[in-house]
């Protein structure tokens, strides 16, 4: 089945993260698209830092490799749910900080449909999708981030450490391996940890698919951080380990547990 250029380089994109390679023939040949147009394909994405050409293909650049924003579409349904569980763990604030990321933005449909709160997000997508009509947006200075469309820097900095939120919803690039939330970006380390500690509370939201992708910067502790909310498919072993160190929200009923 020919696919368009954004459905060829999401299978590109699953793919690599799988697989850890693609064949430039079969890509070609599933895409129904000629090899000059899967060079180009995989052209884009070395650029963009997710894979390395090689003779008959490409491999992944890292484990743990940062994808575009565009690209991040698994999983949508289980990162629409801890959005909602997100959402509910709001209810009472007034303050509310959040972080960039893709789950973090998918709890902002639901964040819309509760009480007016003040809300401060370094986020792009997250300022243009949150209903400025009811809650008080206010969006970070900063240089743009291209690759998850945010805002870093002294700017950035600066307009969190004048803000006071209740809680924070905080995104994790992978956690796999890790003691604690992280970033594939050293630009947000320090800005992650402002947004923390303007909190009076911090959730990380973040899919299972996490649990098998390792983020290059740990940029906090699991001791740093209030609730972890995340979907099914871990692995008990992985849970067990994490209950002792944060709490750890799965479904409606975990919410109940105070």
């Amino acid at each position: 089945m020919k696919l368009s250029a954004k459905k060829r380089l999401e299978l590109i994109d699953r793919e690599l993260h799988e697989k850890g390679q693609v064949f430039s023939r079969d890509l070609a040949e599933r895409c129904e698209t000629s090899m000059e147009t899967i060079r180009k394909d995989l052209e884009m994405l070395e650029a963009s830092g997710v894979a390395v050409k090689v003779y008959g293909g490409a491999l992944l650049a890292q484990t743990g490799a940062e994808r575009l924003v565009s690209m991040r579409v698994q999983g949508q349904e289980q990162k629409q749910k801890i959005g909602r569980l997100a959402a509910r763990l709001l209810e009472g604030a007034h303050s509310v900080i959040l972080d960039s990321g893709t789950t973090v933005l998918a709890a902002v449909p639901y964040i819309n449909r509760m009480p007016a709160m003040n809300i401060m997000t370094c986020s792009l997508d997250a300022f243009e999708a949150l209903d400025g009509s009811h809650h008080q947006v206010f969006l970070t200075g900063g240089k743009k981030r291209e690759k998850n469309r945010s805002l870093v820097g002294f700017g950035a900095q600066e307009s969190i450490q004048r803000f006071h939120g209740d809680i924070c919803l905080m995104g994790t690039a992978g956690l796999k391996d890790m003691a604690g939330p992280s970033s594939h970006s050293y630009q947000e380390i320090e800005l992650k940890q402002t947004m923390c500690r303007q909190c009076d509370q911090v959730i990380v939201l973040a899919d299972s698919a996490k649990f098998r992708e390792s983020g290059l910067h740990q940029w906090g502790n699991w001791e740093d951080v209030d609730m972890l909310v995340t979907g099914p498919g871990i692995s008990p072993a992985a849970v067990s380990n994490l209950e002792k160190q944060v709490r750890i929200i799965q479904s409606p009923e975990d919410l109940k547990e105070n």
